[in-house]
Order: structure tokens, then sequence, then C-alpha cells
């Protein structure tokens, strides 16, 4: 992802208990799993690092997507195997949701020295978020598969069952992550050579 002044964001993971720059950013030491997540702030011309931080709990995980906010916040996305992955409490869903793995959705600082709030995002299967997005009104769409029969605020969704093993989603979450906004009545769906409803 690109800053508005032209510094480059990077997501991802790394097993390194080393991992430069994280001194100062909102979870400096690695967890102790196999792996963490992990983000880094660049200049645009890559050649000051202005500051990276680790983002993950005891188990494995990794931020696979990345997204900016108006304000310049970072939101990370990703998938994590972690019961303590950090800054979950007060999420949308602070719990993991009881498979290997879930998604989860991160929102840190600009200046990445601070996790202002994360939460999961999965249930009883191994789901993932892979792609991040913002609304006009801040809030947070995060995209992914899931294997999960029982995916949270699927219900009253344009497909609320899992269809297969292996299911793409959407979800929408409020952009301080702590809850789900709620849903506004729209017009009915009427089909039509373009469009499927799926309801």
């Amino acid at each position: 992802a690109v800053a508005a002044n032209g510094d480059v964001l990077v997501g991802g993971f790394t097993t390194s208990a080393n991992l430069p720059g994280t001194a100062g950013g909102a979870q400096p030491a690695h967890s102790g799993g196999s792996y963490d997540g992990f983000v880094a702030r660049l200049s645009g011309d890559l050649t000051v690092l202005q500051q990276s931080t680790y983002l993950g709990g005891s188990n494995e995980d990794s931020i696979r997507a990345l997204s900016l906010a108006a304000n310049g916040d970072v939101l990370a996305g990703g998938t994590t195997g972690s019961s303590d992955l950090p800054g979950t409490a007060g999420g949308a869903q602070p719990s993991k949701g009881g498979g290997d793995s879930d998604g989860f959705v991160a929102r840190l600082a600009g200046d990445l020295n601070a996790l202002q709030q994360s939460t999961y995002l999965g249930g009883s299967g191994e789901d993932d978020v892979i792609a991040l997005a913002l609304a006009a009104n801040g809030d947070v769409l995060a995209g992914g598969t899931a294997a999960s029969t029982d995916l949270p605020g699927a219900a009253g969704g344009a497909q609320p069952n899992n269809g297969g093993y292996n299911d793409g989603f959407v979800a929408r979450l409020s952009g301080d992550l702590r809850a789900e906004p709620p849903v506004t009545p729209s017009e009915p769906c009427v089909p039509s050579a373009t469009k499927l409803c799926l309801n």
C-alpha cells in the first residue's frame, strides 16, 4: 500500500526475532509462535525504514492484505492460528472461532507505534482474510476464503450458507472494528440478464 505522502507500507510474515525497525512499534517483539505477521513503513524511495512492527500471538500469524484509512491509519488483514492475538478485546469478534485458523483485521496508527483495535473474523473451520477495502463512510470491507459453516454475521447475507468446502466471503465491519454495522433496508433484488439475486 502507498500512503498519501508516498511512503510504502508492506506486510507479511516472519520467523525472525530480530526484524529491523520494530523498536518503538506497536508490538516490538516476536510473540514466540512459528511465525508472526508484520507491517513495515518505508520511505517512498525505499532508502529509509521508518518503522516496523510485529503483529501476532503465540501461534502462526500472517498478514495478507493492507489498506489505508482516510486519516492515515493502517488496516491489516490476514490469517491467525493464535487464540491470543493482540488487541481483540472489544472487537467485533473478540475470541477465535475455534478452527485451526481464523481471519483477522487489525487497525494500527499510521506510524505503526500503536495497535488501536483488532478482531478475529472466522468460525469453526479454516478462514482467511486476503483483501481489504474502505467504504466512503469508513466501514471496513474484508474478503477472503472460509471453510467454516458458521461464519459470524452471515445470517441475512446475500448467501447465508457455505456452498462447499471452501467458499469466498465478504464481511463489512465498522471502521473501529468494534461492531458489524447495522444492515440498512434496501430495495428488493429484481433478477435480470445482468443481475443474479441470491435470496
